[in-house]
């Protein structure tokens, strides 16, 4: 029988400056967003809706784009792929130097 891992939940977006993808982390009574995920604030599943609606702030202010919740483990480590790439500094090819030029006709996904 395999362990059950708790799993808990944190908001994530993309920082609208820069693209940088960020953790919602409350800052005193305040939110702070953080490139960190281990930064994030931490809340259960029944809070999601609480905690997206406090992100709108953020997002009606051109601070945060694309929030929303994703499933970790107790030690802030996202459980999904994709947030594994993002939470890791992602992309998954290489870009810029060393990688294909963006107008090369031979390179295809």
């Amino acid at each position: 029988m395999k362990d059950s891992v708790e799993t808990y939940r944190v908001i994530t977006a993309n920082r609208l400056d820069d693209g940088a993808v960020v953790y919602m982390a409350r800052d005193g009574d305040g939110l702070a967003w953080s490139t960190g995920i281990a930064d994030a604030t931490v809340f259960p599943e029944t809070d999601t809706e609480a905690m997206l609606r406090l992100a709108a702030g953020d997002v009606a202010g051109n601070v945060v784009v694309d929030t929303y919740a994703i499933e970790i483990t107790g030690k802030n480590k996202p459980l999904g792929m994709r947030e594994k790439i993002r939470a890791g500094g992602g992309p998954t090819i290489v870009v810029g130097k060393g990688g294909p030029p963006p107008d090369d006709p031979d390179y295809t996904i």
